[in-house]
């Protein structure tokens, strides 16, 4: 009983043989369809590359997009100008409206002899003989 084939594991080493022999074949044909594992392919170095650079791009119009010079930063600075600038032009609509009342009421057809007489005094420094001037 001292040999291999009267032991009852006989079938079951016959058949791990068999297997590791179809494991070999299976991977010497993957190493050959490819190369071989020490070798890389194109496609292994492009892809990676491509998404790679598809990130740094996505990042670079991001940052843009919130901080840059068109971003939403300079959009709030935008707004925020735009509520002052109303405001100034709501007032410089309330002086240019009291100009044209002061300038209605100089006009020759409608002349407001006592508005003339103090622009004529404010303007060119008259006094009368009896008016005390104070600086």
């Amino acid at each position: 009983m001292s040999s291999l084939e009267d032991s009852p594991d006989l079938p079951n080493l016959k058949y791990l043989i068999q297997n590791s022999f179809r494991e070999r074949e299976k991977v010497a044909a993957i190493m050959t369809a490819r190369g071989s594992m020490g070798r890389w392919d194109w496609g292994q170095i492009v892809t990676p590359a491509i998404y790679i650079v598809l990130i740094a791009v996505l990042a670079v119009f991001g940052h843009s997009g919130l901080q840059g010079e068109h971003g939403l930063g300079a959009l709030r600075q935008a707004e925020a100008l735009e509520v002052e600038l109303t405001a100034e032009l709501a007032g410089i609509g309330e002086d240019r409206r009291a100009l044209a009342n002061l300038v209605g009421r100089l006009d020759e057809r409608n002349l407001d002899l006592d508005l003339l007489d103090e622009r004529a005094r404010a303007m060119l420094g008259y006094v009368r003989r009896e008016e005390l001037m104070i600086r």
